[in-house]
């Protein structure tokens, strides 16, 4: 899954073509309905036009070996929400470990049993070698397999992550720097309840 380091990726149109196994409940369609988009902007905060958007394969892996990972795991599409400080992205004031910034991360996966594999990767991922001594938060309510993480990333930057499946879809909404845990958790909900509109649950 894509990590928490890149934030300056873009759209692409490589998808992979899924095993002809039963799919799972959500499709690309739903992806659309489900993101977070511009109106979704925390308080001084603007969507990053240009990071965010449909993400290819190649945007979801940090290695070659990961990328392999992703095409047996059945990865259709992915979507990356990436919101900034509005200083920076009108005035141009550079970015700190003291900026606010959030990320939303969408991946679609042809089935739930790809997804759930992806899903304990990433986690472990975050784990070990995304996060400097992280620690549970709750996550009660988002869905299947949800993890809170509380961190500081490898620059000294605090990190805030709730990551979850639902069916076939995983979701991940992240806090990078001083930002309060309600904010995060607020877009989680909102991931979380969009989701669980388009399944009908």
């Amino acid at each position: 899954m894509l990590m928490l380091g890149v934030t300056a990726c873009h759209g692409g149109e490589e998808r992979v073509t899924p095993s002809p196994a039963p799919h799972g409940r959500f499709t690309a369609a739903d992806v659309d309905a489900i993101v977070l988009g511009p109106a979704d902007a925390l308080g001084g905060m603007a969507y990053v036009d240009g990071a965010s958007g449909i993400q290819d394969l190649q945007a979801f892996a940090r290695d070659d070996a990961e990328l392999a990972h992703l095409r047996s795991d059945g990865f259709e599409v992915g979507h990356l929400a990436l919101f900034f400080p509005k200083d920076h992205t009108i005035r141009g004031v550079p970015l700190t470990n003291d900026s606010v910034i959030v990320q939303g991360i969408t991946g679609l996966f042809h089935d739930a049993i790809g997804a759930e594999r992806s899903l304990d990767r990433y986690v472990g991922d975050l784990r070990s070698r995304q996060l400097i001594d992280p620690r549970d938060v709750s996550s009660n309510g988002l869905g299947d397999q949800a993890v809170g993480l509380l961190g500081t990333s490898p620059d000294g930057a605090h990190v805030l992550i709730y990551v979850w499946r639902a069916d076939n879809l995983i979701l991940a909404v992240a806090g990078v720097g001083p930002v309060e845990r309600e904010r995060v958790r607020s877009l989680a909900d909102l991931l979380n309840g969009r989701a669980s509109v388009r399944s009908g649950a």
